[in-house]
């Protein structure tokens, strides 16, 4: 049982490798422009894919209900960086850890939270679902102190 404080953690997005060595050579000051403008409305939908066209493989994850307790009351915070590959079925294979988040336990349950717990939309060619390897996800443990 938690006392004093509760976890939330921060689902992952899948990010390309162009991505990740974006993130890697990032300012790491965080300024934030003095003047943003304005949002532009939203474009309409796009339409129905054509006969021969792909489409990337979608996704939504939680993983939630894998942040280990001890972590949590050990106020053990961090991201995990996860490689894997969709399979045509939209299951999830060769799940490895590509960077660590500094503590065991949090590297371990963001393993098995994507092992067990997500499902991709498979990739589309030519209207046929398709593998789709190489994938990269970041999820994200972080505890925060306050009542829930």
């Amino acid at each position: 049982m938690r006392t004093g404080f509760w976890a939330a953690v921060l689902a992952s997005a899948v990010i390309t490798a162009a991505d990740a060595d974006a993130m890697q050579h990032a300012s790491p000051s965080g300024a934030v422009p003095a003047a943003v403008a304005p949002i532009p409305p939203m474009p309409p939908p796009p339409p129905e894919p054509a006969p021969g066209a792909t489409r990337d493989a979608a996704r939504t994850h939680n993983c939630v209900t894998f942040y280990p307790e001890d972590s949590a009351q050990d106020h053990e915070s961090g991201s995990v960086r996860l490689g894997y590959d969709v399979e045509a079925d939209g299951s999830i294979s060769n799940v490895h850890l590509v960077k660590s988040s500094g503590f065991d336990r949090l590297d371990q349950a963001a393993l098995a939270c994507v092992r067990t717990a997500w499902r991709n939309v498979p990739a589309m060619q030519d209207g046929v679902a398709v593998a789709s390897p190489g994938h990269q996800a970041i999820i994200n443990f972080n505890v925060v102190s306050g009542a829930p």
